[in-house]
């Protein structure tokens, strides 16, 4: 779930209501974290993150991921048993469509330096989808 969505849903859901404590993380280049100084963003990096965080925890945490963060959460759940005390995942996709990743591949690719703008990235990406 994004770090962002996680103050409305939290009263939400009830888990203040209950004693939960939440901990809400944005993995690498995503959202306000920092960009990774040695340029990796493979989701063994980001799983291995998660790994770090849920590591240091008292006890295992439920880990509650949307899209990408779903599949994050999914995997180091499913590769470190006993990590997490349960899974919550939205909003995922377990099948790439081939076409559709090659867009978001070279949308990636070709803006590894950043853009200037939201308006900048918004057209670019609307240029990539009309390919």
């Amino acid at each position: 779930m994004a770090r962002l969505a996680v103050p409305g849903a939290v009263p939400e859901l009830g888990f203040t209501v209950s004693g939960w404590d939440v901990v809400s993380i944005d993995i690498r280049g995503h959202g306000d974290s920092q960009r990774s100084p040695d340029g990796h963003y493979r989701i063994d990096d980001f799983v291995a993150d998660l790994d770090r965080v849920a590591a240091a925890e008292e006890f295992p945490p439920v880990f509650v991921g949307a899209s990408f963060g779903g599949i994050v959460s999914l995997l180091a759940a499913a590769e470190h048993p006993g990590l997490a005390s349960g899974l919550v995942i939205v909003d995922i996709g377990l099948r790439v469509e081939p076409t559709a990743f090659a867009h978001v591949r070279e949308f990636m690719r070709s803006s590894a330096a950043g853009f200037e703008s939201l308006e900048e990235a918004g057209g670019h990406a609307r240029r990539l989808q009309h390919q």
